[in-house]
């Protein structure tokens, strides 16, 4: 069952055997108040807190994390994480093999002002750039930029196809975001054979090696970059999904168990104290859903 919002929640007239909240964070308090009796949690490394002190609300609950980075930290505080990492199904590559890009600014702080230095004074032959918000369009190119660079631009497809076609005529996708939950925009772009440009960040510098499948910059300084590698790096990042993808199909059994065994499920030996507490809070929160099953009053 999914059920997309909180307020929700008091409608139903059962308790879970597993609770799964993906990507907004629940307050530990909302989490517990729901009484499943597993509660796994699935952050997004681009909006959550990044303080050992946050996440010890936390403990005693599941984390799934889409970000190693993320998971390799929140491990290091002593929570129970299960690190993977998608990648959808991988398509035979159809990309062009001229010079021709792909730019989609959502946010303000990552806008045309950070690939401007990258991408002028090269002859491209195509620059496709989609604006579909408001905070994508703080300083766009100007008139001579847009002749120079052959400029198309669209601000909304109807059918997801026709933005995947417009992917298919690309060969180089300029990542839309200084940092990524998971990234599924640019994850669409390297399984199609793309060659990657992103801020040197969680997700995308987990997913992109710098020159050898994709380029990685610091959007406070954006240089130029070698275009002539453009073919050779959508092969390389091809390659690299299809092993991604691979690894992700096996993962799912794995996946599965970590979502249907009890909480918590591991044990952390640079943490013991840690993890001792976050069973322990495990502990009271399964004291308090049957004192509260029973009737009786619970005594703490």
């Amino acid at each position: 069952m999914v059920i997309p919002h909180k307020e929700a929640w008091a409608r139903l007239n059962f308790k879970p055997d597993l609770l799964v909240t993906y990507q907004h964070l629940w307050k530990p308090s909302e989490l517990e108040a729901f009484g499943a009796r597993t509660t796994v949690v699935v952050p997004m490394y681009d909006d959550t807190p990044k303080t050992k002190a946050f996440w010890q609300g936390y403990l005693g609950f599941k984390i799934v994390s889409f970000s190693s980075t993320l998971g390799r930290q929140l491990k290091d505080w002593g929570h129970d994480v299960l690190s993977v990492q998608y990648y959808p199904e991988v398509f035979e590559v159809r990309r062009t093999t001229s010079l021709r890009g792909f730019f989609w600014p959502r946010t303000e702080s990552l806008d045309w002002s950070h690939i401007r230095q990258m991408v002028m004074g090269v002859s491209w032959d195509g620059f496709h750039l989609h604006l579909t918000n408001p905070e994508g369009r703080h300083n766009l190119p100007n008139d001579n930029e847009s002749e120079a660079l052959k400029m198309e631009q669209s601000d909304w497809y109807e059918r997801p196809e026709d933005y995947l076609k417009v992917l298919d005529k690309t060969s180089v996708y300029f990542a839309p975001r200084r940092l990524e939950g998971i990234g599924q925009s640019f994850v669409e772009a390297l399984v199609r054979g793309l060659c990657v440009v992103a801020p040197d960040a969680p997700t995308m510098n987990e997913y992109i090696t710098h020159g050898v499948d994709g380029y990685l910059y610091d959007p406070e300084s954006p240089a130029s970059l070698d275009w002539s590698k453009v073919d050779s790096l959508g092969d390389k990042a091809w390659e690299r999904a299809k092993q991604g993808r691979k690894a992700w199909v096996e993962s799912l059994p794995t996946l599965k168990a970590f979502l249907t065994e009890s909480t918590p499920r591991s044990h952390n030996k640079f943490h013991p104290f840690t993890v001792s507490q976050g069973k322990l809070i495990a502990l009271a929160r399964w004291l308090k859903r049957r004192f509260r099953k029973s009737g009786l009053p619970c005594p703490f």
